[in-house]
């Protein structure tokens, strides 16, 4: 092509927070192409717009796996088999873990197609993601005994619509799975609740959740930014969170 070949240029934040994750570049024989140039960005300021294109003259086997990777301690965990086993997942069946989702929806005609392109600050370009991501959902096996599971469940940075929806379902889940009344716990207005002591985490249950996802903001409160992450840790194994 006649435009610059993009690399695969990640910003010095990005690379940091998937250091040791485990993330890997696209393995994909897709080939990408880019040019800059220079517009303002939604802040007003002057930033860096990447059109980027894509050859798709590769078969779709060429990029099967090239799957955005997740950690994971289950080579130091025991997989038993999952609670629902028995009535397929109340007849809905389990996911595999060779299940992927498109992480975009859309196959741009050219790169003067709206959305083509890449907005950023950083003179490194874009961060090129893989083409599919693990799907999430319940599995044959499960690697956590309920009945000794402890949980926590915060809510911390802006308000959005439906936090109260994803905490009541997380409750309803863990009890549904085995977990004790009692181990299940709230912490209080965003990750300083974990060390507040004037904002004690709260037991949940099933119960006392009930109805809370008709109701806005979010039922543990939230907090933004200034937490002591070293007595996050240290509480998190003092309470025996799993």
């Amino acid at each position: 092509r006649s435009e610059i070949p993009m690399r695969r240029a990640f910003s010095r934040d990005v690379r940091a927070c998937f250091r040791g994750t485990g993330f890997q570049k696209s393995r994909s024989r897709l080939a990408f192409a880019a040019r800059r140039k220079t517009r303002p960005n939604a802040s007003g300021k002057e930033g860096n717009a990447w059109k980027f294109s894509v050859d798709q003259s590769d078969s779709e086997e060429a990029f099967r796996d090239d799957v955005l990777t997740v950690p994971s301690l289950r080579h130091k965990l025991t997989a038993r088999p999952s609670p629902f086993i028995t009535d397929n997942h109340f007849g809905g069946g389990f996911v595999s873990d060779d299940d992927r989702v498109a992480m975009s929806a859309l196959r741009y005609a050219s790169a003067e197609s709206i959305g083509a392109e890449c907005m950023t600050d950083d003179e490194e370009g874009c961060m090129i993601l893989p083409q599919f991501a693990i799907r999430a959902g319940a599995r044959e096996s499960i690697y956590m005994n309920p009945a000794t599971t402890k949980v926590a469940i915060v809510t911390c940075g802006g308000l959005c619509p439906g936090l109260n929806d994803v905490v009541q379902g997380i409750v309803n889940k863990c009890e549904d799975y085995g977990v004790p009344e009692g181990n299940i716990l709230g912490i209080q207005y965003g990750f300083k609740g974990f060390y507040d002591k004037q904002a004690p985490p709260r037991v949940l249950t099933r119960s006392n959740v009930e109805g809370i996802h008709l109701e806005g903001g979010t039922i543990l409160g939230t907090s933004r930014g200034g937490a002591d992450m070293a007595k996050i840790v240290k509480q998190i194994d003092i309470m025996g969170i799993d």
